[in-house]
């Protein structure tokens, strides 16, 4: 018996470690998307390159500034544009624990919102910013399973002691479920972007995340689908569909 159980015990191992292997992206696939790149003068340091693939999922978002019963229940002057969200509390003055600029202070000014009306969910804090005169403005994205979701924001602009305003845009999560199909590698998504892209360049980052369309007051539900965000020197933004390979949408700067 307990050689029957080590044997079965090698063979899950192998099939284990033959799985992770094949799932990872070869040394030589690595070399052969670098070369593919350089030959249409697209430089990128290889080790900017994963070797596992990502694992994201649909997302499907509700927008909860399109409920009238939501906006009453805020404790001060909230307004909706095609923008995102304005809003004004009622009582601006909250005592600070933590000195400001930090990331303290910003998640404390965050934590605060939910008092106000927003739970603020899946939200990480991306930066602190001195203003000037005293303001400073603390800025946060939604992420979803450590991957963001691109096209949202919320500033949060306050003083020593006080929130001043807020301006956004906000989703709730509703749900989630897995792709039909998988999701593309890096390297698929590189060589794709070389086929598309006919100027000289250098990438400086691939990164996955979420892509949702921009803000749209009048929709309560959206969708939000697996992404790859590739940015170049510069500064415009390639975000491609993680699996169909799509593309769809530049930003440029």
């Amino acid at each position: 018996m307990i050689v029957v159980f080590v044997i079965v015990n090698l063979f899950l191992i192998y099939n284990l470690v033959s799985m992770s292997s094949s799932d990872r992206i070869s040394p030589d696939t690595i070399e052969n998307t670098i070369e593919i790149l350089n030959k249409k003068n697209i430089k990128l340091d290889k080790s900017l390159i994963k070797t596992t693939p990502e694992t994201m999922f649909y997302l499907n978002l509700k927008n909860p500034f399109s409920d009238k019963e939501f906006l009453s229940n805020f404790k001060g002057n909230c307004t909706v544009s095609a923008e995102g969200f304005k809003f004004v509390p009622e009582n601006k003055s909250i005592d600070f624990k933590y000195l400001l600029p930090s990331y303290d202070a910003a998640k404390q000014a965050l934590s605060h919102f939910k008092d106000y009306g927003l739970e603020a969910k899946y939200t990480k804090c991306v930066g602190t910013l001195d203003m000037g005169e005293g303001v400073y403005k603390a800025s946060f994205i939604q992420s979803f399973e450590g991957h963001d979701i691109y096209n949202t924001n919320i500033d949060i602009f306050y003083k020593e002691g006080s929130v001043l305003d807020s301006y956004g845009v906000y989703y709730e999560i509703s749900s989630f479920s897995a792709p039909d199909e998988n999701i593309k590698t890096q390297a698929e998504i590189l060589i794709r972007f070389a086929n598309d892209f006919n100027e000289k360049c250098t990438i400086k980052s691939i990164e996955s995340g979420y892509f949702t369309e921009p803000f749209k007051n009048e929709y309560s539900m959206i969708s939000a689908v697996p992404c790859f965000m590739i940015t170049i020197d510069n500064g415009n933004k390639y975000y491609y569909d993680a699996i169909s390979a799509s593309l769809l949408k530049i930003d440029e700067f």
